[in-house]
């Protein structure tokens, strides 16, 4: 699992699946799909309100851009988010960096 952008460390110096699918026993399995990650977070932003055009364009990607984007807004560097997210070269993290996005506030 070492490198794989789906695991996190543990905590213990070991890693762990970051979307691992749930047994009905309660006990995790295997690795969500790229496909069901999107379809969950798809399914809870509908469930909470957003429109069809805006759900169609969240998936797991959106997860990871939007963490960015908001640690950035919050003051973290930008070697700590790196880390975070698995990001190798400052080049391709720069693109998820949205600084001068804007806000948008629900009215």
């Amino acid at each position: 699992m070492a490198g794989d952008e789906s695991t996190v460390e543990d905590g213990g110096g070991g890693e762990r699946w970051l979307f691992p699918t749930v047994h009905k026993t309660g006990q995790p399995g295997k690795v969500m799909t790229g496909d069901a990650v999107a379809a969950m977070i798809q399914r809870r932003a509908a469930a909470a309100g957003f429109t069809a055009a805006q759900v169609e364009l969240l998936g797991g990607h959106s997860l990871r851009s939007g963490f960015v984007t908001e640690a950035f807004r919050a003051g973290a560097e930008a070697h700590s988010i790196m880390r975070q997210t698995g990001h190798r070269d400052p080049k391709m993290f720069e693109v998820y960096a949205r600084e001068f996005a804007p806000r948008r506030v629900r009215g």
